[in-house]
């Protein structure tokens, strides 16, 4: 997960809280395409938890790695604009916190200081990343791994304060996790709702009918005195 605490490192705390305040947290289903090659993206996405593949035309369909908790999604388009070059599906159950593209492009556009803190930590991770790769060039293999455990030591060299970046990750989660028990919360609460007012509904209607009955009887006995 040292991608997402080189960008926890670099923001702050008032960041952080802009991204909670402005993101959504989704939980997509085994087999979901989050991103599709060749297609633009409408968010930055931030894995919190699951397990991604990630496939690339290019080499058949073939899956050239695979993202885990921690993994950050979509920046590269806020650096070079371009397409993305694979596709990304979810193998399990994933907790992803997306921010829409619109908004964060606005607030880079708008707080100087924020975008200055999230170029110089996509900077810093795209470089190690770069190290990396350059010290495994030549190596003959068939696999490309997408993050690789160098990949990971190389990143996380790069985090500035790694203990105070590890307690934001664990309190983004614990944020989100406190929202969802709210959200569920919250639905129980108008299912609650919309169960007592079915209930109020079918006992007015029993009641309307139970008057129409004794309407219709009231009319039979005056039909019977017509008679008689």
């Amino acid at each position: 997960m040292s991608k997402v605490l080189v960008i926890l490192g670099e923001l702050s705390d008032r960041d952080i809280d802009w991204m909670l305040a402005n993101g959504s947290r989704t939980t997509v289903s085994p087999g979901t395409t989050l991103i599709v090659e060749g297609k633009p993206l409408d968010a930055l996405y931030i894995v919190l938890d699951g397990t991604l593949s990630v496939t690339a035309s290019s080499l058949g369909d073939k899956e050239i790695g695979k993202i885990i908790c921690g993994e950050v999604l979509g920046e590269m388009s806020f650096v070079d604009g371009r397409l993305p070059s694979a596709s990304v599906t979810t193998i399990d159950e994933c907790l992803i916190l997306s921010i829409p593209r619109r908004l964060l492009t606005e607030k880079l556009e708008q707080d100087v200081l924020f975008s200055l803190r999230f170029y110089r930590a996509i900077t810093k991770f795209l470089s190690s990343r770069l190290r990396g790769t350059v010290r495994r060039f030549g190596e003959d293999t068939d696999y490309l791994i997408y993050q690789d455990p160098d990949d990971e030591r190389a990143i996380g060299q790069s985090v500035e304060n790694p203990d105070l970046a590890q307690s934001r990750f664990e309190w983004l989660l614990q944020r989100l996790k406190g929202r969802r028990k709210k959200e569920e919360g919250r639905r129980k609460k108008e299912e609650g709702r919309r169960k007592k007012e079915e209930g109020r509904r079918k006992k007015e209607e029993g009641r309307r009918k139970k008057g129409r009955w004794g309407e219709g009887r009231r009319k039979k006995g005056r039909w019977g005195d017509l008679l008689n």
